[in-house]
């Protein structure tokens, strides 16, 4: 005789066995019903060949566009029309309360007041040629990249960078001494955010550390831009070209930049200031030959390009400078692909028509 118990154990079995046989065919039902999703979707997603084609070749246009346009002129935008841009901006112009009030460059540098003459100047006046030898010098050679310096010309890894820590001759190694009846030093150690690190200017950087959340967010930009660059390459993209301050009386020499490219001369260059319209830009439009300034406003969006070869391979630079006469002035720039230009350029309304009609 068969016993209750095994009866129970045969019934529970039968049952766990058509559930489990039932879940089967749940699962594989789902598994069907998910490749059969999945093949609808590559199928209407799908790009064909010919599609690919033309995207290709509405792309290779657009990138002869970029580079006519940059060719000869400079982009100018407000952030607010081109939105891809604004996480970055936000950050950026919270670095406003790093200003310091009341302060004035002047005061604190007497020894390259032409040098700021010539950058205000209304005219095309400035000696071509002093710049060309001064920012080779500075640029070029100090950092050894002809190889013969036996030795570094300053310490810049000191405190207060290498203008205060030159082993050259008075102006050997910065374009401006510090000379003012103020002293930087006394100003710095009560501002460590800010640092004398340029060798062009008469003004300060910013410290790393308000760098490395920009360089963040612009990798993110480009990622969404759709940048595919890896290792090196991508590391190159991403460092700041320039997160530096001027209070009135601060300048950036006239100067071309054709030693400062790590990867494209490509730049996109963001402005935050406290005044509009009392700082600016300025650079020689290579076509016409003729000085063309661009006053800065807060939120303003630059993109250009420094260095441009022609059919038979002669390069060209542009030529500008950067000055601020009674505001405080902040930029931040970073090299940027062609590519990327586009999609910034694709990513909001209106942003080609303004493009094609500076």
């Amino acid at each position: 005789m068969v016993s209750r118990d095994y009866l129970l154990q045969e019934v529970r079995k039968r049952r766990f066995g058509r559930r489990r046989k039932w879940q089967g065919k749940r699962w594989l039902a789902a598994g069907a019903a998910f490749v059969l999703l999945a093949t609808v979707f590559y199928l209407n997603t799908r790009v064909s060949p010919a599609e690919l084609e033309r995207r290709k070749l509405v792309m290779n246009e657009k990138l002869k566009l970029v580079h006519g346009v940059l060719r000869n002129q400079v982009f100018e935008i407000d952030v607010h029309d081109m939105p891809v841009l604004l996480p970055l901006f936000r950050k950026f112009e919270s670095y406003q309360k790093l200003f310091v009030e009341g302060l004035d460059m002047g005061d604190y540098d007497e020894s390259c007041g032409s040098a700021f003459r010539d950058a205000t100047s209304p005219k095309l006046d400035f000696n071509e040629t002093f710049y060309r030898e001064k920012e080779y010098q500075l640029h070029y050679y100090n950092i050894n990249r002809t190889g013969e310096l036996a030795s570094p010309v300053c310490d810049r890894e000191a405190p207060l960078g290498c203008c205060f820590n030159c082993h050259l001759p008075r102006g050997g190694c910065c374009l401006c001494e510090y000379d003012g009846k103020a002293r930087v030093a006394d100003l710095l150690e009560g501002q460590k955010h800010l640092q004398v690190r340029s060798t062009t200017a008469r003004g300060f950087k910013l410290a790393p550390v308000y760098g490395k959340p920009l360089a963040k967010l612009y990798g993110k930009l480009m990622r969404k831009l759709g940048c595919t660059v890896k290792g090196k390459a991508w590391s190159r993209l991403l460092a700041v070209k320039n997160l530096s301050y001027f209070p009135p009386g601060g300048f950036l020499m006239w100067h071309t930049n054709r030693f400062d490219n790590n990867a494209v001369s490509f730049r996109v260059y963001l402005y935050s200031v406290d005044k509009d319209g009392l700082s600016y830009l300025k650079y020689v439009h290579r076509k016409d030959q003729t000085l063309k300034k661009m006053l800065d406003f807060h939120g303003a969006v630059r993109i250009f390009t420094n260095t441009m070869r022609d059919g038979h391979g002669e390069e060209s630079f542009l030529w500008h400078t950067a000055a601020s006469e009674g505001a405080h002035r902040m930029s931040v720039g970073f090299e940027i692909y062609p590519e990327q230009i586009v999609s910034i350029l694709d990513s909001c309304e209106l942003c080609w028509e303004k493009f094609l009609n500076i």
